[in-house]
Formats: structure tokens, C-alpha cells, sequence
């Protein structure tokens, strides 16, 4: 087949072997560019596509020695947003007769052109985690369901690129364990939307010294996430939220509304604190001041993948509270605010009855009187 002219993020080499399944030699990409193309970013996204603008050139790369199997996997990883197309490019030895991916119709772009190097440095981590995942679906969803699972994909995909960049904490309890201590046996996905469910196959090292049984554990995943209590020191008062949660129902509680953090899911950013600002804004309609991280924790490391991260966050609380929620979501959200002497009492009674917003007033408790100091 004829060769391949990548201008967006398959220039990077490891996310083209993502892709591919398989390793690239070196010598199979060739710099390349093409004249009166600019690569320009599409709307809302950190992706590209190509115009004809006069005067250009789209630098990108081409890959030769590619294979019908190599065809057909990178056709899933791009047919939902582009189209395969011809096109005739420069390289260092001439002219080539390439194909490449271009943009249908729906790709609304804008004139900002599209920096290689910017995506690298900001969103390249967090793509190659997700066409991991994307790709392990090639013989099991169809292109055409590609919508259903892939805003899931995306908040997985940060998850697991915000693990890699931890520096896990180890040595004064804790023994010192690695990813060299686990050997995947295979994952399987059995159900995958917004949530996931994975069967991971593997072996462990045990306490002994010795590894594992092939063992099989069922994970799900539904990607990190923030929780923030915001605390008004002059007030003495916190925001707190109620909302209908469908897993108190699917138990079978009679009451199944809970009183809780704000909290959402870290789907864009890499950084807990912003995400936390962002739902603060969505879900009591506050803007944050200072913040204070409490904890950083699995709230059930038994058999779901999702971090925490716990903030208590300085705010004005005078005339605060109210219903929001975005109905994109389905949310239905109260926002109300209470003494804190008040709330850690529900959490005596059991009216609060989750652990993120437990654990959180508890510390809003034992550091009122030094919040109050520094925020007043």
C-alpha cells in the first residue's frame, strides 16, 4: 500500500506504535511536508486537521512499509472524525505519492494553528494512554459506538496518566513494591461506557518472596476525581450538597439522597486543583479562594480504581446555596449551607453517610481554629 502522511499526533513515535500494535523502525519515518496545507487546531479539541492555505507548508511525517493489518487499525483510530484521502508531499528524497487522514465535514476548526511540540508537552501522555485503550477495543466495539465509550476512555486515560507521573510513597510502612512485582496475564472488558469494568489476569509477588497463582480480579474503573468542602472561617459555616445517588438505590436504602462534598471527575486537566474550582463553579455556583489539600486516597481500593483527592477551600458563604447541576448530566443538585459544628454532628448520626464527606469534615474539625487564623 502506499504510504502513510501523518501530520497531528501520530508523528509522535510511540503513539504511532500504539496504534500500529507493533514496534516502528526508525527508518520507516520520513520528514516530510505539504505545500499549501497548514495544519490547524479543530474547535474545543487539542487535535488537528488540514486546510488548504496558499503559501503554507504542514510539516508531518511519512511511514512507509505499511501493512493491510497496519491499514486497518489506524482506520478505527481515526475513521469516526476523518476520512483516508490521496496527497502528494515533500521529502528530503523528492516528491511522494502518500494518503493521509482528512477532515470530514463535521470538524469545525478555526485558524489557530496546531503546535506539535505544545501537544507533546501537554496532551501527550494522556493520548497515548487512551488509544491503549481505544485500540484494545478494535475487535470488540464497533466504530459506530465509538461515541457511547469514548468520553469514558478520555477520563480513564487521564487516571492512568496521572498515576505514571506519581512518585508512589513507600518505606516507613509501606514495603516497596513495583510494577516489576505484577505480570499482566491478559484484561479483559466485558462492559465499557462511562464507566468500565476490566478482568485483569495476573501474578503478583508475594510477602514470601515467592509469585502468585494466575489470580483474576474485576476492576472498575471510572477515572480520578476531586471532592472539596468550601469553608467560610468568618461564618463558620460549610457548603454541602444533596443529590440522588443510584448505587444507595440499587442497595436497596430507603433513603437514597446523600449529603456530600462537591465533587466531580478530573476528565481534561491533570491538575486535582482546578477540577475541583471547575465544580465548585458547577455545582454551588462558588468561586474558590485558598485551598488546602486533606488527602489523597482510593476510597475503596478493593475493587475500584478511583483516586481522590480531598480539598477544604476558603470561601464566602453569606447568601450561598441553592439548586444547580448540569442538565447535560442529568444532575439534580442542592446546594445548602450549615454550621460546622452541625454537620460533624450528621456524620455522628449517620446522616452523612459517605466517606469522602466524613473524612473531610472531621479535618475541616481538627483544623478550624488554624483555618481560621490564616483564611479570616
Amino acid at each position: 500500500m502506499k504510504p502513510m502522511f501523518f501530520f497531528g499526533s501520530l508523528r509522535d513515535h510511540e503513539l504511532l506504535e500504539v496504534v500500529l500494535g507493533r514496534a516502528v523502525a526508525p527508518r520507516d519515518l520520513v520528514a516530510a511536508t505539504a505545500a499549501d496545507r497548514a495544519a490547524l487546531t479543530v474547535h474545543g479539541e487539542d487535535y488537528p486537521f488540514l486546510a488548504e492555505r496558499p503559501q503554507s507548508r504542514a510539516e508531518g511525517v511519512v511511514v512507509q512499509n505499511l501493512g493491510d493489518e497496519d491499514l486497518r487499525r489506524l482506520i478505527y483510530f481515526e475513521e469516526a472524525e476523518y476520512g483516508l484521502d490521496p496527497i502528494t508531499v515533500e521529502t528530503p528524497a523528492g516528491p511522494v505519492s502518500a494518503l493521509y487522514f482528512g477532515s470530514r465535514e463535521k470538524l469545525a476548526g478555526h485558524d489557530r494553528p496546531w503546535d506539535f511540540a505544545l501537544w507533546q508537552r501537554e496532551a501527550r501522555s494522556v493520548a497515548i494512554e487512551a488509544a491503549r485503550e481505544l485500540m484494545a477495543h478494535i475487535d470488540i466495539t464497533p466504530v459506530e459506538r465509538m461515541d457511547d465509550i469514548w468520553d469514558g476512555i478520555k477520563i480513564r486515560a487521564v487516571m492512568r496518566a496521572r498515576a505514571r507521573a506519581e512518585t508512589p510513597v513507600t518505606g516507613a510502612l509501606r514495603q516497596s513494591r513495583g510494577a516489576e512485582d505484577v505480570q499482566s496475564l491478559g484484561v479483559g472488558r466485558p462492559y465499557t461506557r462511562y464507566f468500565a469494568l476490566e478482568e485483569h489476569r495476573l501474578r503478583h509477588r508475594r510477602f514470601d518472596g515467592d509469585w502468585s497463582d494466575e489470580i483474576l480480579r474485576t476492576v472498575i474503573t471510572s477515572g480520578d476525581a476531586v471532592t472539596v468542602v468550601p469553608y467560610d472561617p468568618k461564618r463558620d459555616e460549610v457548603l454541602l450538597i444533596e443529590q440522588f445517588r443510584a448505587p444507595m438505590y440499587a442497595r436497596g436504602d430507603a433513603c437514597p439522597w446523600a449529603i456530600e462534598a462537591i465533587a466531580g471527575r478530573i476528565d481534561k486537566e491533570l491538575d486535582a486543583e482546578t477540577a475541583a474550582r471547575r465544580e465548585a463553579e458547577e455545582e454551588a455556583g462558588l468561586t474558590l479562594g485558598r485551598m488546602e489539600q486533606i488527602a489523597a486516597y482510593y476510597a475503596t481500593p478493593g475493587f475500584a480504581a478511583e483516586h481522590l483527592t480531598a480539598f477544604a477551600a476558603e470561601a464566602d458563604l453569606s447568601d450561598k446555596g441553592g439548586l444547580f447541576g448540569l442538565a447535560g448530566e442529568d444532575e439534580d443538585i442542592r446546594a445548602f449551607t450549615t454550621s460546622l459544628d452541625d454537620a460533624v454532628q450528621a456524620t455522628s448520626t449517620g446522616e452523612i453517610n459517605n466517606g469522602p464527606a466524613i473524612l473531610s469534615l472531621l479535618w475541616l474539625a481538627q483544623n478550624r481554629d488554624r483555618l481560621r487564623t490564616v483564611w479570616a
